[in-house]
């Protein structure tokens, strides 16, 4: 952990729990010793974090967070811009945006979707930044309050409208994510903080923009740390169609 930096208890607790999580797993680290390396307590710690699982959550707003400071250095937004992330179940999708107008939206993940590193990646910026949240909240500055075009207060779902949102949030991943950034993010930020080993996350990257994942399956390299997900990311896939 960084001396002298990180002041904030919730700075330390996270930075503390990302260095265990990497050297012992996320299993073989219990509250106590986050707490200990953080130099708190558990009640300040779950003040902050209702449970070990909510560390785990912070993979997501950490993802959140760099694809917005990405995505400000393309576009300038709304002083007020904001969005909520909510988190439920039972859903057909892994994730969606709500905007609620006056430059908010509230994205909700759907936990019954397992979510793999890449895909908090993709999910956050496709959701929010520069994905549904930025298109939406751009749509209603400049053509809603500088032009005058009520009718982009109305947004009729399955129209060409949607159709352009979608490419528009699906483009904006590579977008705030560029070439190999999105390796690169994983493996310096996002493993750590989950808890994952790093090794071979270039090679799971590839192969899953080639459309082979099964590629791995057959790499002796390949640690298991990332053959597992890779199992499961062909099984599910197979199921859902």
């Amino acid at each position: 952990m960084t001396e002298g930096v990180l002041t904030r208890p919730r700075d330390r607790i996270v930075e503390a729990a990302r260095d265990l999580f990497h050297k012992q797993g996320y299993r073989g680290v219990g509250v106590d010793a986050i707490a200990e390396a953080a130099g708190t307590n558990k009640m300040t710690l779950y003040r902050h974090f209702g449970s070990k699982d909510d560390l785990i959550v912070e993979c997501l707003r950490t993802a959140i967070a760099e694809a917005r400071k990405r995505t400000l250095t393309h576009y300038k937004l709304p002083a007020k811009e904001s969005f909520s992330l909510e988190y439920v179940t039972d859903k057909p999708w892994s994730g969606y945006n709500w905007y609620k107008g006056n430059y908010t939206s509230v994205v909700q993940i759907n936990t019954d979707t397992k979510i793999f590193i890449d895909r908090a990646i993709d999910v956050g910026s496709h959701e929010s930044y520069p994905g549904h949240h930025v298109y939406n909240t751009l749509l209603e500055q400049k053509l809603y309050h500088d032009r005058g075009y009520v009718e982009v207060s109305l947004y009729p779902l399955f129209s060409p409208q949607s159709l352009i949102a979608e490419g528009s949030a699906n483009y904006g991943i590579e977008v705030a994510f560029p070439g190999d950034e999105k390796v690169k993010f994983a493996k310096n930020v996002l493993l750590p903080l989950a808890g994952l080993d790093t090794t071979g996350i270039a090679l799971y990257f590839k192969a899953l923009a080639s459309g082979k994942p099964e590629l791995l399956l057959n790499e002796r390299n390949t640690p298991l740390s990332v053959r597992k997900p890779t199992v499961a990311r062909m099984l599910f896939t197979s199921l859902n169609g």
